[in-house]
């Protein structure tokens, strides 16, 4: 009988470490995965960081969209003068050539 329980509780210890070996190598299974989570989230937050000092504020963008109005202002009015200076080149070319047709 003593060696009947003495055989009955090496397999029920046997049993009990080889669950608990399992729910080891489990735990040591998902720590590795939130490890792996936690490191691709660092990455994740570095990124967002880098990206974060590079990215344009709106103040920046409304700068800028203000100055290329400017810009394109400019433009349009140095592209009138220069059309309203050919006009005024065109007629006096036109005056010499009616000048030059009479005295002909």
């Amino acid at each position: 009988a003593g060696s009947v329980g003495y055989y009955y509780l090496l397999e029920e210890y046997q049993t009990a470490s080889n669950l608990l070996l399992d729910s080891v190598e489990d735990l040591q299974t998902s720590t590795n995965k939130v490890r792996d989570y936690a490191k691709k989230i660092e990455s994740v937050e570095a990124e967002l960081k880098a990206l974060h000092t590079k990215a344009a504020t709106v103040e920046q963008l409304n700068e800028l969209r203000s100055e290329i109005k400017k810009v394109y202002d400019a433009l349009n009015i140095e592209h009138l003068e220069l059309k309203s200076h050919v006009w005024g080149l065109e007629m006096d070319l036109q005056k010499v050539h009616d000048q030059a047709k009479k005295s002909v």
